[in-house]
Parts: structure tokens; C-alpha cells; sequence
């Protein structure tokens, strides 16, 4: 599990990183703006100010849940959140000796709520977010990696996806 999320985590940063420092200046063209559901937002509301400058130097790692919020039981008994900061700090310390900045979400077995998680990501003004996440199945035999890749443009599908993602924070 380790290997795969430092190669993942790896792959992604180091393909990001012979890239450009900040992303390319927006066009000129008006934001596009997906309503969401009972929202009042139009295309005339959403704010014209550029967006943040990011890095692809500077990486964000989040080791899901934590604290009170234990995530996935696996077959031997361990919790989703143990196994996430485990791999989280194997990550951020690879990235770092790569000579990354690397901010983590949480560092020990506390519950950091979702809002702070994502303010910390956003006033970062880092170029890559990884959220470390371990799945269990019934059988010890499952095996395999999930990815899940999120960019500032919203559809009615990422907007499902994230609703369904964010849903945990209700049990807490």
C-alpha cells in the first residue's frame, strides 16, 4: 500500500513538476459557472478576480480521516486512519528529500473537519492536492489502486462525486 501511494504521489508530482512554475494566464473568455442545486449563483455572480498563482513545487498531502473518524476497517483489523497517516508521512518525507514543499493536512491521530482541510489546501497556493484514502473489501484477496482526478471545472458528475465524498462529515 505504501509503495503504490509514494509511486502515485511520485508519478504525479514529478510529471507535474518539468511543467511551468504557475499555470498559464487565464483567457480572456468570461468564467464559466455550474449552478448547484438551490443555488442562486448565475454566470453574471462568479467573481472575475484571477485566480491564485500556484506552484507545482509546493504539494499538498492529506491523510484522510484521523481522530474520532476511523475511515475503512481492513481484514486484520486496522483502521483507515492509521494506515493513511502511516503512508501520508512516507509520502511527504519522499517529497521533501525531492526537494518539494510539502504542507500536511494533519501530522498525529486527530480529526482535522474538511472545511480546514480544503482552506488549508486552497490558501496554500499549491499546485497538486493528494488526499491519501484506503478501501477495504470483504475479501483479503482484493488487491488495486483507485484515482480520482479533480481540476477547477464542475460538472453535475464531479458535483455527485464530491457530495458523496464529503458525506462523512455529516457523522461526525
Amino acid at each position: 500500500m505504501i509503495r503504490w501511494a509514494l509511486a502515485l504521489a511520485a508519478m504525479l508530482v514529478m510529471g507535474c513538476a518539468s511543467g511551468p512554475e504557475t499555470p498559464p494566464a487565464p483567457s480572456a473568455a468570461p468564467p464559466h459557472a455550474t449552478p448547484v442545486a438551490g443555488s442562486q449563483r448565475t454566470a453574471s455572480a462568479v467573481s472575475t478576480t484571477p485566480p491564485m498563482e500556484r506552484s507545482l513545487r509546493t504539494v499538498v498531502v492529506d491523510a484522510g480521516h484521523g481522530g474520532e473518524d476511523l475511515g475503512a476497517r481492513g481484514v486484520s483489523g486496522s483502521f483507515e486512519k492509521d494506515v493513511t497517516l502511516a503512508t501520508a508521512t512516507k509520502v511527504a518525507r519522499s517529497l521533501r528529500q525531492r526537494g518539494f514543499t510539502v504542507i500536511e493536512t494533519r501530522t498525529n491521530d486527530t480529526t482535522v473537519e474538511l472545511k480546514r482541510r480544503t482552506e488549508l489546501a486552497n490558501a496554500s497556493g499549491a499546485g497538486l492536492f493528494v488526499s491519501i484514502h484506503a478501501n477495504s473489501a470483504p475479501s483479503p484477496g482484493a488487491h488495486g489502486i483507485e484515482t480520482y482526478s479533480m481540476d477547477l471545472a464542475s460538472d453535475e458528475s464531479a458535483l455527485r462525486l464530491a457530495e458523496r465524498e464529503n458525506r462523512a462529515t455529516e457523522i461526525l
